[in-house]
């Protein structure tokens, strides 16, 4: 099959999908989104493609820009990179059009084995419409295959063979039955749609293509429904099935009756999907459409959408109750707050957050037996690993467990659920439908009324010990309602940090956090303001008090946890974190599409309930009361890897700042270095208040390995001392407290300076004055008139002699003083002219011989690097001279030298162009020059490659501060670039040793820059 007939196949409804409107996070990755389908509407699709690949780079999260960009990719003939890309998304997200065009893509390629393969994927997994039909049924005629099979949604039965066959009968659960006949149409038999996998088979005994059905994809359902001022509002499609309406049912909770039949219809029009391909379908229901009490809304399987169920017009319902009440008409409690049929208050009364004259709890006085419960859905290895872990740490303790199957899909879940508890005692139960969360717990909570209880999710892991502390910190204190472990997904519980996700510990790891835990924490307590519901302990007291989960406002979950914990604190109980223990938590439990419509929902609910929530668990988050139980543990894990890692091995600290760029990679290097000649690395960063320790092998395992200076001096000094450092080498101390120059005097060990910039005597840091151009270097009065004009980029407020004086005085102490430059040593020796200055280059020098050639060898094919950026090939009639800046450009980097010289070549249509490989504070400017094409952020093992596609005429360096070093420079010459640069600092000095490359006066600036720019790359190029 040819490569454009398999292109031909697909390629009118790809487009449309990929045009969608789509919603994205960074505002300049929209803007640059939109220019690209601007483009592609054009038919300027090598435009489209370049600016999609920008976009790509500027928003890499995004779906609907990566779907874009592999059809941009397939258009301009970069089949191989579209496949890989799509291949990528595809593993992200399940999506109709993207298998389409991965099968397509792949006939392209030749690999026919793959396109089959990816439209059997189709076949098996989603709803086989006229379109995939039609498309499967070319894809299997084209390549020979014997026939094809496919499932409707409805179960109808499609299929496509070279000879006269017909269905005979469905195999799944182990049975065969007959297929059923409905006119001309053959259907699968009744429950079909509750089996794990469908199998057709024919006449003859063929099996076909495809004939492996996951009726649990094609029948799925995601929506989300909640309550507006009008009546209800809400959302619904069939992720495999896109093309069909979904029909809601509106059924009576109490009397189980279906109201009526919604059609969801509008399809969405906000570009709020996250997914290519999704077509969100709206419905509404008017107030005066609903009944009075508890409804469900559910899809045409039976299962309830994203917040439902519900309580339409419960708060307003609420609110007359207790003005009747309050008017005198003297209600009952009862007809106040009424209850339902399963015992849940339907009353919408907001409790207000007090912070003051909180009421004593009715504390019970004794000890309750305890019992867990953990409600299982999906996630069959999650479950086991749970299951066998609470076995293992309650051998020989006298607990009740139950386990209770809220109606899960997974029959192999269910069945190894039964079979366990039924091994090792366990209780069982098993929901007829599912309830969510809440209702699922309610239900164990009242078969275990009287007993402690800890609510446990099904996808944590437990080890040794955590029993034993969460029941001691229960009962430390009487007023103590509930208590949460810490976890590595637990939002405000969660460790080693709060503020960013953390990586899932497995089994042995979690044994290993658990008694680090207990060794750092045990007996410790801390209050919070809200438990955390994947594993909740709460007291039987507690409980009794407060009343169940809340089902009639919080659905299937998400919130919750919060309710009861802000009821129970309003009557006195408090809530705990115990810090000595720790439990694993996946995490991995959502709504799909639906989670973050649910989770603003309730969050607004929460709120609606309990003013001043929000504000509260803000203030205790910003006091983080908990940092000093995450730094004991971080320390005990810390010293533990330091105990393992000093078997013949010595420590190194390398003390830098936290702003990336070329200090970074030098600190990297170094520590890999030192790391080969069996060194522990240690990096010292500045923090908000103070410093942070990482470990060079693990940087984020630590996050709370923090010293607030100069007040916790000591413990720094303590805690460095422990870990037997031997060296110190002070590469940066922008942000950094002064005594931290002073450690290795203080840990009696040697120390080496390297100098990346001139921080040591410029508090401005780059020698720029206030209008950003070089300095001089003047005296100290002019120093001071620089600093007391422009400011300074330190974080202190010091005169320029004291700050001079004291860099003098760490200079001196230091063993070796390293710079990267003959320049550096000389701007350095006339501020310091006691020390000496050893030139140790930041990295190897590319000799002549090394380098690849220039990079125009790609206009011999089209050459693309394997994540990036691609460029058009040159047309041999363009007269434009192509220039490459590399790297993230800043003011100092040459910004404002780019923009004006950019500027001038438009306004004097000068055969001059830019590529910025990189990113700047704001390209918005550069780009509206049309002389400026920038490629966004790059990987570093993608540069070089990625400079070699640009087919530049010639590399520019527009710094206009006299760089310490320069890595982009070794990377132009890597790819074969000459390269143009201003007449200072180290770049100018390598350039003229080496002779691979032009210096300029450093002075030009737009019109003059340019004509020197031209004249040097035609004096490069002969």
């Amino acid at each position: 099959m040819s490569g454009s007939s398999g292109a031909a196949l697909i390629w009118q409804d790809v487009t449309l999908s990929a045009r969608s409107r789509a919603v994205i996070a960074s505002q300049q990755a929209q803007k640059t989104y939109y220019s690209g389908l601007k483009a592609w509407a054009e038919r300027d699709y090598a435009t489209a493609r370049d600016l999609l690949e920008y976009a790509n780079r500027q928003a890499p999260e995004s779906q609907h820009v990566m779907f874009a960009l592999v059809l941009a990719r397939q258009m301009t003939g970069d089949l191989s990179e579209a496949e890989i890309l799509l291949s990528a998304l595809l593993s992200e997200c399940d999506f109709k059009e993207g298998w389409m065009l991965l099968s397509g893509l792949r006939l392209e390629l030749q690999d026919v084995a793959g396109a089959l393969a990816a439209a059997e994927h189709l076949l098996s997994h989603f709803s086989c419409n006229a379109d995939i039909a039609d498309f499967v049924s070319k894809i299997y005629h084209l390549n020979g295959a014997a026939g094809w099979c496919g499932l409707e949604g409805n179960g109808q039965i499609r299929w496509g063979s070279r000879f006269p066959l017909k269905p005979v009968s469905v195999c799944y659960d182990n049975t065969v039955q007959p297929v059923c006949r409905r006119g001309k149409e053959w259907f699968c038999p009744e429950g079909w749609q509750h089996a794990e996998v469908v199998s057709v088979i024919f006449s003859g005994g063929d099996h076909f293509f495809g004939n492996d059905f996951r009726p649990g994809h094609i029948i799925k359902c995601e929506g989300f429904v909640e309550e507006e001022a009008e009546g209800l509002r809400g959302w619904a499609w069939f992720p495999y099935d896109s093309q069909r309406e979904p029909v809601l049912k509106v059924i009576d909770v109490q009397s189980g009756k279906t109201l009526q039949h919604v059609h969801a219809t509008v399809l969405d029009e906000t570009g709020g999907a996250q997914r290519p391909g999704a077509m969100y379908r709206h419905f509404s229901l008017s107030q005066h459409e609903l009944p009075a009490g508890f409804i469900s809304v559910r899809d045409e399987n039976g299962r309830d959408l994203a917040g439902s169920p519900l309580f339409p017009g419960q708060k307003a319902r609420s609110a007359v109750a207790v003005a009747r009440y309050l008017a005198g008409m003297r209600l009952t409690a009862s007809e106040v707050f009424s209850s339902s049929d399963k015992g849940v208050a339907e009353s919408f009364l907001p409790v207000p957050v007090l912070t003051n004259n909180i009421p004593a709890p009715e504390v019970s006085g004794r000890r309750a037996p305890l019992a867990i419960i953990i409600p299982v859905f999906r996630d069959l290895t999650c479950t086991r690993r749970c299951l066998e872990a609470v076995r293992k740490t309650t051998q020989g303790i006298k607990i009740q467990v139950l386990v209770i199957n809220d109606a899960s899909p997974e029959r192999e879940l269910t069945d190894f659920v039964k079979a366990f508890c039924e091994k090792y005692n366990f209780s069982c139960h098993q929901n007829e439908r599912n309830l969510g969360f809440p209702g699922t717990v309610n239900k164990g909570l009242r078969a275990l009324a009287g007993h402690d209880v800890i609510l446990l999710n099904s996808d944590t892991c437990v080890a040794e010990g955590w029993l034993a502390e969460l029941r001691r910190i229960a009962y430390r204190d009487q007023q103590t309602g509930t208590v949460t472990p810490f976890s590595n997904d637990a939002s405000i519980l969660s460790y080693p940090s709060h503020e960013r996700e953390n990586a899932e510990p497995d089994a042995m790891q979690t044994r290993v956090f658990m008694a680090a835990a207990l060794v750092a924490n045990k007996g410790v307590s801390y209050d919070i303001p809200t438990g955390h519901g994947f594993c909740l302990y709460i007291r039987h007291d507690c409980l009794k008090q407060t009343g169940l989960l809340r089902e009639d406002v919080f659905a299937q979950g998400y919130g919750e946890e919060n309710d009861f914990c802000m009821r129970a604190r309003a009557l006195g109980w408090k809530h705990k974190a115990a810090p000595g223990v720790f439990v694993a938590h996946t995490g991995a439990v959502s709504f799909g599409s639906a989670r973050a419509d649910l989770m603003a929902r309730n969050a607004d609910t929460l709120e609606d309930l309990h003013p001043g929530y929000h504000a509260l668990v803000t203030d205790w988050i910003r006091r983080d009361p908990l940092s000093e139980a995450r730094r004991r543990f971080d320390q005990v894990r810390f010293r533990a890897r330091g105990v393992a890692a000093r078997v013949c091995k010595k420590t190194v600290l390398l003390v830098t700042h936290h702003h990336g760029g070329g200090v970074e990679r030098v600190i990297q290097e170094r520590a890999a270095s030192y790391r080969k000649r069996s060194f522990r690395v240690l990096i010292l960063r500045p923090s908000k208040k103070g410093c942070l320790i990482e470990d060079s092998t693990a940087p984020e395992d630590f996050p709370s390995l923090a010293f607030t200076l100069p007040d916790e001096h000591a413990g720094l000094l303590d805690l460095l001392q422990h870990e037997n450092v031997q060296k110190v080498e002070l590469h940066h101390l922008l942000g950094h407290h002064p005594s931290i120059a002073h450690l290795a005097n203080e840990l009696c060990c040697s120390c080496d300076v390297f100098v990346h910039d001139y921080m040591w005597f410029c508090q401005r840091i780059s020698l720029l004055d206030p209008s950003g151009n070089y300095c001089g270097e003047p005296d100290l009065s002019g120093c001071e008139r620089c600093i007391s004009t422009g400011g300074n980029n330190i974080e202190e407020d010091i005169s320029v002699a004291v700050y001079v004086q004291r860099s003098a005085s760490v200079l001196s102490m230091a063993d070796t003083v390293y710079v990267p430059s003959r320049d550096t040593a000389q701007r350095m020796l006339k501020h310091f002219p006691e020390i000496t200055c050893v030139v140790r280059p930041a990295e190897k020098r590319v000799k002549r011989a090394e380098l690849p050639g220039r990079g125009k060898q790609a206009t011999a094919g089209h050459y693309v690097p394997a994540d990036g950026f691609l460029k058009t090939p040159r047309q041999a009639e363009s007269r434009r001279l192509r220039l490459c800046i590399v790297g993230a450009v800043g003011r100092e980097k040459g910004y404002d030298v780019l923009y004006q010289a950019a500027l001038d070549a438009a306004l004097r249509d000068l055969p001059l162009e830019f590529v910025l490989v990189g990113h700047t504070p704001d390209d918005t400017p550069l780009l509206n020059t049309g002389r400026v094409y920038i490629t966004g952020r790059y990987k570093e093992g993608d540069a070089v490659t990625l400079l070699e596609s640009i087919q530049a005429d010639a590399a520019f360096l527009p710094s206009v501060w006299p760089e310490t070093w320069c890595f982009t420079l070794e990377l132009a010459w890597k790819a074969g670039l000459s390269v143009i640069a201003f007449d200072h600092g180290a770049p100018a000095e390598r350039i003229r040793a080496t002779g691979q490359g032009v210096v300029i006066n450093p002075h030009l600036r737009g019109a003059e820059l340019n004509e020197m720019l031209i004249k040097s790359i035609n004096i490069g190029n002969k």
